[in-house]
């Protein structure tokens, strides 16, 4: 239909309130956009000095990794337990909640306006680098006052890419049989992996955190770069020790791609692999509460600058490097009798076809209580089935308040006393032996873990991990009591250890009057298979065992 003029006048004077409508919502919706942040939420997780220990910290970073958002409050209480993932949530902050980069979940107007916006498309990265060859751009930071860190662009880059002696790249390569590997970085600017770049501010006396987000803007502004990883080395400056003298180390988003570390640990690798296995998605390692107790892998305290050690069983597991070897047991229904080979023959294509390298023991819960720790003893030896032998409750009420070598409370550990852990449990069975590219272990330990089958617990596989106990002689057990709350104990045993080629431990796993197994049993002789992938460098070398425990590991 044809408007005539009046006709036409009209519609437009009727319409006109309606554009503009039109118009404002539109534009209000774009001042929405740009007023509010879309970052990915990360965990900024810390590698100390020995004794020393920093919280983990929980940010949301944009894209490039250029701005980073710390987030302070109940993640869980906010988004809901299980209702995010570090490395792929992406949340919407508006910027009226952000002060001085950090946003309080508390804070008036937080619940409603900051929202899940979505997953990353990147979503899953631990997962996703746990094989293949993956570019890494070591970042030598430079501040405004001519500070640089004090290894040279060379250094860096032979600690990183090099598969001569022990480095980053030659023991993930040697540790995963080939599996996982580091190449440089290329890009404008960018030599054998490296790239310095020069700040426009000081660092001296600034947070540690800092020279991340300041790197990562330079970054940020390069072109043609060609990496998935970042690898940032600050110089000296920022406050990564403290006045006593306790240091951090590095840090490193988990899961993620980017890690930084504190000068002269640029060239670590013990404290490079432990870094990029955070970016993998693995926590730490635990031995009696100690964050970094756990001597058995790189997550841990392997208490050897050379780095040449590899993963403990569960964050191992969670790398599925050699899943053809994992065993997956449900000890109520099935017992175990098996033999299990040392990561040095597995990687090295010692193992065969009949033979394990991790056995994963599952719970599945039935509304039971463990205590937890499951070997928690008090300072005057008193354990939690003491407690309950002594009237439970009651004595809990006079004497809940004593606690372990750790501090742990009897009221916190044990169940009889309203404490202990719900969760379903995960425990994990290997075969430790230091030897060959699993050799740096922490000499303090060898006795107890160094030539042991080893339990560990983690719920999930690549989650905070414990060390539970070592098993070195034969006839020697772990037992986990009233194991899934049926009333019965669960009993790990070691029937030998036997060396040669490969090495193997003979275990046996049953649920006391459940399932039935024995060391008298025979096991087959091992199968000829065709062989793990083999590492092109390390070989094994050879090793004295170390010597026996006298006293069996506390059960």
């Amino acid at each position: 239909m044809k408007l005539s003029s009046p006709s036409l006048a009209l519609f437009v004077a009727l319409a006109s309130p309606l554009f503009a409508l039109s118009s404002e919502i539109s534009s209000a919706s774009r001042k929405t956009q740009e007023d509010s942040f879309l970052c990915t939420l990360h965990r900024r997780v810390f590698k100390t000095t020995p004794g020393y220990s920093v919280p983990d910290e929980i940010g949301c970073s944009s894209a490039d990794y250029s701005r980073r958002v710390v987030i302070n409050g109940d993640l869980d209480a906010f988004l809901g337990s299980g209702g995010y993932a570090f490395g792929s949530t992406m949340l919407s902050i508006p910027e009226s909640l952000i002060v001085d980069e950090a946003v309080d979940l508390s804070a008036d107007g937080a619940a409603g306006s900051i929202v899940v916006s979505s997953q990353d498309s990147r979503s899953n990265r631990g997962v996703e680098h746990r094989t293949g060859t993956w570019k890494v751009l070591v970042v030598r930071v430079i501040d405004a006052s001519g500070v640089s860190p004090t290894p040279t662009a060379a250094e860096l880059s032979t600690a990183v890419f090099s598969e001569s002696g022990t480095t980053m790249n030659s023991q993930f390569k040697a540790c995963s049989a080939n599996q996982l590997s580091f190449t440089p970085a290329t890009g404008t600017g960018v030599t054998d992996g490296v790239v310095d770049v020069t700040l426009d501010i000081s660092l001296a006396g600034t947070d540690k955190g800092l020279v991340y987000t300041a790197a990562l803007a330079k970054v940020a502004a390069l072109t043609g770069i060609d990496k998935t990883f970042t690898y940032i080395v600050s110089p000296e400056g920022p406050t990564f020790c403290d006045a006593s003298g306790s240091c951090t180390l590095g840090y490193a988003d988990s899961p993620g791609e980017v890690s930084v570390y504190y000068n002269e640990y640029g060239t670590d690798p013990t404290t490079n692999v432990h870094e990029v296995g955070h970016n993998l998605g693995l926590d730490h390692s635990t031995l009696n509460g100690e964050e970094y107790g756990d001597p058995t892998g790189q997550m841990g305290n392997s208490g050897n600058d050379n780095g040449e050690i590899c993963f403990n069983a569960p964050h191992t597991y969670f790398l599925q490097w050699f899943s053809d070897y994992h065993e997956d047991l449900n000890p109520t229904t099935t017992a175990y009798s098996g033999e299990l080979v040392p990561t040095n023959d597995v990687a090295t294509g010692l193992i065969g076809a009949s033979q394990d390298y991790i056995l994963k023991i599952s719970q599945i819960l039935t509304g039971s209580c463990t205590d937890t720790p499951s070997n928690w003893i008090s300072e005057y030896d008193e354990d939690c089935a003491y407690y309950a032998a002594q009237g439970g409750e009651s004595y809990c009420y006079d004497w809940g308040h004593l606690t372990d070598v750790n501090g742990v409370k009897a009221e916190t550990a044990c169940c009889i006393c309203g404490g202990g852990s719900t969760s379903p449990i995960n425990l994990y069975v290997s075969y430790n032996k230091a030897e060959g590219i699993h050799s740096a272990m922490n000499e303090d330990y060898r006795a107890a873990y160094g030539n042991a089958v080893t339990i560990y617990s983690s719920t999930p596989s690549n989650g905070l991990s414990a060390l539970l106990g070592g098993l070195t002689t034969s006839g020697q057990k772990y037992t986990h009591t009233d194991w899934d709350g049926s009333g019965n104990d669960l009993i790990i045993e070691l029937c030998e250890i036997t060396t040669g080629s490969p090495d193997t431990a003979k275990v046996i796993v049953y649920v006391n009057g459940v399932t039935t197994a024995s060391c008298s049993s025979t096991t087959p002789a091992p199968v000829a298979s065709t062989p793990a992938p083999v590492a092109s460098t390390p070989a094994p070398v050879a090793s004295t065992p170390a010597p026996v425990a006298s006293t069996p590991a506390p059960v």
